[in-house]
């Protein structure tokens, strides 16, 4: 047995006490409480929107370099 590990009999009463305390605690209804929490913050959704917003200032920016190539800098002009 490694240093670090504990015995089968003490990980299956804390186990136990878990289970017996609480009762909905499980890896599933863990994560997607933990999922919805992060999806309601409002700081979250602020950030969110901030950040769909840029993507498509940049979409538009670049599909208007894309349909006008007069629009942004020239590659060939001469020195300055």
């Amino acid at each position: 047995m490694a240093d670090n590990r504990i015995s089968d009999g003490v990980r299956d009463y804390a186990v136990a006490i878990v289970r017996e305390r609480y009762a909905d605690f499980g890896p599933t209804r863990t994560q997607a409480r933990q999922r919805t929490d992060f999806m309601n913050d409002p700081d979250v959704i602020a950030r969110r929107e901030k950040a769909l917003a840029r993507m498509a200032a940049e979409q538009t920016s670049a599909s208007e370099c894309l349909s006008n190539p007069t629009a942004g800098p020239s590659l060939y002009q001469a020195g300055p």
